[in-house]
């Protein structure tokens, strides 16, 4: 599903949603570079001396706001909140896999709802199964590189703290917002994303963030490597044959012939995937 190909990058696109645009992808090879010159670009200023005095403070109440684990959770389940609904509607509408696995034009046939559901349980029954393992597996990666992000976060927001509030107000702030000063925290706290020691961090952990995207492609790989692929026609009963003919209302030869052009195109997708990554 063309879909697929977006989930990794919409993910981690999402995750750097607030953050600006700073600069054309790297080349290979040039990443270190590249990443050298975002975190100098969203340098921050040093903290002066008052600010450093209130920083064992600002660092103390983070832990309060955000304790280890915080980012690994709330993105484990935004990601089941968002990817929960995406995934039903791409089972909802198997017409697009039928096609494809067919090797017809989707214009050529006028398929039910309900045929398209029982011609792709014959063609891939396979697939929800593949699609879950793929989510299980995007889901542990992101997890994990939020976790590996955490701690330069939590750093760039105790800076912000105590640049942004005096010390009376990281009291108030830690005791839950019990003051009027914690109301001053509320009203800025939203603004607080934007704060340049938190766009320093930000962009400071994204070579931990790319490192464990890189290798995700082979993580999705390995998690479907035993898993059923599409059925050639040679898998078929003759049964199977038979109920895809009156699904679909193609003649056996153009089932048989399809089914060969999809498969050889599926062959030709993994063998120009290999040669990429080598």
């Amino acid at each position: 599903m063309k879909w697929q190909k977006w989930l990794a990058g919409g993910a981690a696109l999402g995750l750097l949603c607030a953050q600006p645009a700073a600069a054309a992808a790297p080349k290979k090879g040039d990443d270190a570079a590249a990443m050298a010159a975002l975190t100098d670009m969203f340098k921050a200023e040093p903290l002066t001396a008052e600010q450093r005095a209130r920083l064992p403070a600002a660092k103390a109440l983070m832990m309060q706001i955000m304790p280890s684990g915080t980012m690994a959770e709330m993105y484990h389940s935004l990601f089941k909140r968002i990817m929960d609904p995406i995934m039903k509607m791409a089972e909802s509408n198997p017409a697009t896999d039928v096609t494809k696995n067919l090797g017809q034009d989707s214009a050529k046939l006028d398929l039910t709802d309900e045929h398209a559901k029982q011609a792709a349980a014959i063609l891939d029954p396979g697939a929800a199964t593949r699609n879950a393992a793929m989510i299980e597996s995007l889901q542990s990666a992101m997890t994990k590189a939020m976790a590996a992000m955490e701690p330069d976060m939590r750093e760039g927001m105790a800076e912000a703290y105590a640049v942004n509030f005096n010390s009376k107000e990281l009291a108030d702030i830690a005791a839950f917002f019990a003051t009027p000063s914690g109301m001053t925290y509320a009203r800025r706290s939203f603004a607080l994303a934007s704060d340049p020691h938190v766009l320093s961090a930000s962009m400071k952990s994204l070579p931990k963030l790319m490192a464990e995207l890189g290798p995700m492609k082979a993580q999705f790989d390995k998690a479907q490597a035993d898993l059923p692929q599409p059925r050639d026609y040679a898998d078929l009963s003759a049964e199977q044959r038979t109920e895809l003919g009156k699904l679909t209302g193609l003649s056996q030869a153009q089932i048989k012939a399809g089914m060969a052009s999809a498969a050889k195109k599926r062959a030709d997708k993994a063998a120009k995937n290999r040669t990429s990554e080598d």
